[in-house]
């Protein structure tokens, strides 16, 4: 039953690259969040309890998230050479 759960990623829903894939999502996350307090405040004024929405936050994640699965994407068809590939 533990092998559905964790292990080799061909046979199981969690493998090391997820633990690997949480824990950049979350500091990726936070280095957005942080920077966009920082452009509030600098450029608006604003302190971030005044911002009522996310989605600026969601936006830079995502754009970081697509960033490097495309850079991933193509270095694994080997566009850095046969040794990254």
């Amino acid at each position: 039953m533990l092998d559905i759960i964790w292990g080799l990623k061909t046979h199981a829903i969690f493998d090391v690259w997820t633990i690997e894939h949480i824990l950049s999502g979350l500091s990726v996350g936070h280095a957005v969040k942080k920077n966009n307090e920082k452009v509030f405040k600098k450029k608006m004024g604003l302190d971030h309890h005044q911002v009522t929405t996310n989605h600026f936050d969601y936006v830079g994640v995502l754009f970081f998230a697509y960033l490097w699965e495309t850079i991933e994407h193509y270095l694994e068809t080997g566009l850095a050479g046969t040794t990254v590939q």
